[in-house]
């Protein structure tokens, strides 16, 4: 009877692991379906669009959210913020008067001390959280960085680290880095990559920045790999994505959308606490 039960765990627990691992790769029909996405549309301000859509993808059902900021048109001011302590993002746009915002990078939540940023984070000029050392040969491959209001993905390091006073007024750094001018970045096969989850994702198309959620851990919404992430962003026509921080983290918030103004569903069935976000206000 103990084996039988045994069993019966080792084969559910397979299944689990299956399900979360993506095996599927995608073709020139997935290609196609990212290219023809039919999305439905809400403009938010001048230059500024909210987009989601619902699409089976890569043999799985998806849903995507997206705020689609056309930086010749847009009159906004691009910002990092970091909260005192964690908190909604949400509430964060909030106190920070934002248009929309999108969750930030990874921070402590099984380890002290608790709250605390695990990548750098520069706002105003002043340094508030430096990257772990372990971070830059993993999630801490990239940056977003914004000077004199003008927005830049590009790869990180702990050179530039150490060079970034003086260079930006606002910087956060995730990972790991997808897509840099246009050139691939390989992604290393760990569980991280391989595993589907909710993703947010920053990425430039053409001078629009998109702020990207991906559904997942739901029966409509299976999340995607960041090889996944990395192909659907390259069908869209990105140049430059960046990955931030996702799973129940993952909330994309814009002014007046609906009631909670949260666009995405949150994993957790309402939204997570974190330590900081990427967010746009009104030009001053």
């Amino acid at each position: 009877m103990m084996l039988r039960i045994y069993l019966l765990l080792m084969l559910i627990s397979s299944n689990v692991t299956a399900q979360q691992v993506s095996t599927v790769k995608w073709n020139e029909t997935d290609k196609e379906k990212v290219q023809n996405l039919k999305w439905d549309t809400k403009k938010v301000a001048k230059g500024i669009r909210v987009k989601t859509v619902t699409v089976r993808l890569f043999d799985a059902p998806q849903e995507i959210f997206m705020l689609d900021i056309d930086t010749a048109k847009a009159k906004v001011d691009y910002s990092v913020g970091m909260a005192d302590y964690m908190e909604k993002t949400s509430v964060q746009a909030v106190a920070n008067d934002a248009i929309a915002a999108i969750n930030g990078s990874f921070f402590r939540n099984h380890a002290e001390p608790l709250g605390d940023s695990r990548h750098l984070v520069m706002i105003d000029g002043k340094v508030l959280a430096k990257t772990d050392s372990a971070e830059f040969e993993t999630r801490g491959t990239g940056a977003v960085l914004v000077y004199n209001n003008q927005v830049d993905i590009t790869n990180w390091s702990r050179e530039k680290e150490k060079k970034i006073a003086g260079k930006a007024d606002h910087a956060l750094t995730s990972g790991p880095l997808l897509m840099d001018d246009e050139k691939m970045v390989d992604l290393s096969g760990t569980p991280f990559v391989l595993k589907r989850h909710p993703r947010s994702v920053i990425a430039f198309n053409n001078g629009h920045l998109l702020l990207i959620v991906i559904g997942g851990r739901s029966e409509n919404a299976a999340g995607m790999s960041l090889d996944e992430v990395q192909f659907f962003c390259d069908a869209l026509g990105c140049d430059d994505i960046l990955n931030l921080d996702g799973g129940g983290s993952s909330t994309l918030y814009v002014k007046g959308y609906d009631e909670d103004d949260i666009v995405n569903v949150p994993t957790d069935g309402s939204e997570r606490a974190v330590k900081g976000i990427f967010y746009i206000t009104s030009q001053r």
